[in-house]
């Protein structure tokens, strides 16, 4: 059985932006790696596997079908792991997504780890007021996502921006809403009249394309991009830093890119006009649940419009240079996301390389 140092999970294709940057880094230092691809789910309409194998083979990364006979020292999960068939020793965490409103990064399961990196301060708090005892497994690290921004110029910004047929000399609204709480069915339905001056990318969680449940919504986005000055992702567009690079200002939900884009400097809007499912509404409290409401404060990093046309007033603000959350976003972003210096996956490589000597001994 072929033995690697470090096996990713794949789990999900949009895991990928944040493991592209720390395989890039063990690539360097010539260590074996090796990306497992699971099953496809049975709920997906597009075939992910397919997807994250043709990544893959693009990229030139070595990976395997989870069914094939390999082990890796090291399995990095970029979620609660699971039950797979590729054996490993040790396992690490790198999350998916940092704090976005929502309480997914407290579950408890995500701690089933030996070593679980952290992006900024503000979570390890937390999860030491929850889980004391795990103390041992958190290192702050930052976020590896953010990683190759630094590496993006204006040539590539000029380059993205034609290769979605969109006036370079126009500045550039990106709307990145997220599955559920979504704002998508509660924008106005001529949203894109109402920013007709701007170009605007539509960047929708990748569920969207592959759940029957949000149809609705990638109809919606669908409409919108008959516009000229729209631009609609496909879902193998899974790199947002190309997106961000060429982008003004974020519109987004309560999600964790918008700490991305602020964690670039850039100024962003979280719309709280959201649309809730009957069950939802029928029993909020339920809905509340999932919600980390006693930190919304973090939201300060953003103007948080409870309607379109507040947002729209503040998006017109925005990207006439009124940067109002500047200074607390500066104060804030630290705080969530670590250091943003582009030098987070050299420090996580450091780390696993530990991790592994520890099995050694």
């Amino acid at each position: 059985m072929e033995n690697y140092t470090i096996g990713f999970y794949l789990e999900k294709l949009y895991y990928i932006p944040h493991f592209e940057p720390v395989i890039k880094e063990i690539i360097k230092r010539n260590i074996s790696y090796v990306i497992i691809i699971p099953k496809n789910r049975g709920r997906d309409e597009l075939n992910q596997r397919e997807e994250s194998i043709k990544y893959c083979q693009e990229k030139g990364f070595t990976y395997c079908l989870d069914e094939e006979h390999r082990e890796c020292n090291i399995m990095v999960f970029g979620n609660a792991p699971r039950h797979i068939s590729t054996p490993f020793k040790k396992s690490a965490l790198i999350m998916h997504g940092t704090w976005g409103g929502k309480t997914v990064n407290y579950a408890p399961d995500l701690n089933d780890v030996d070593l679980r990196f952290l992006d900024g301060k503000f979570m390890e708090d937390r999860l030491l007021e929850l889980f004391p005892e795990k103390k041992s497994i958190y290192y702050i690290s930052g976020y590896s996502k953010l990683d190759n921004y630094f590496q993006l110029t204006e040539e590539d910004r000029i380059k993205f921006l034609q290769s979605c047929h969109l006036d370079i000399n126009k500045k550039t609204i990106l709307y990145a809403p997220t599955f559920y709480p979504s704002s998508i069915l509660k924008m106005g339905k001529k949203f894109p009249e109402d920013f007709a001056e701007y170009n605007i990318i539509l960047k929708p969680h990748s569920h969207l394309f592959l759940r029957k449940r949000y149809r609705r919504d990638l109809h919606r986005l669908e409409t919108w991009a008959k516009y000229p000055n729209v631009y609609l992702a496909h879902f193998n567009e899974t790199d947002i830093l190309p997106f961000l690079n060429a982008s003004d200002l974020m519109i987004s939900d309560m999600s964790s890119a918008v700490f991305e884009f602020a964690g670039i400097g850039k100024p962003a809007i979280v719309n709280m006009f959201l649309r809730y499912r009957l069950h939802d509404r029928l029993f909020p409290h339920k809905a509340r649940k999932r919600l980390d409401t006693e930190n919304f404060y973090l939201w300060e990093v953003a103007d948080t419009p409870k309607r379109y046309q507040n947002m729209v007033k503040n998006a017109q603000e925005a990207l006439a240079g009124t940067d109002k959350n500047k200074a607390k976003r500066e104060e804030l972003i630290h705080y969530v996301m670590g250091a943003v210096d582009g030098k987070v996956s050299p420090r996580i490589v450091d780390k696993l390389l530990e991790l592994n000597n520890s099995i050694k001994a």
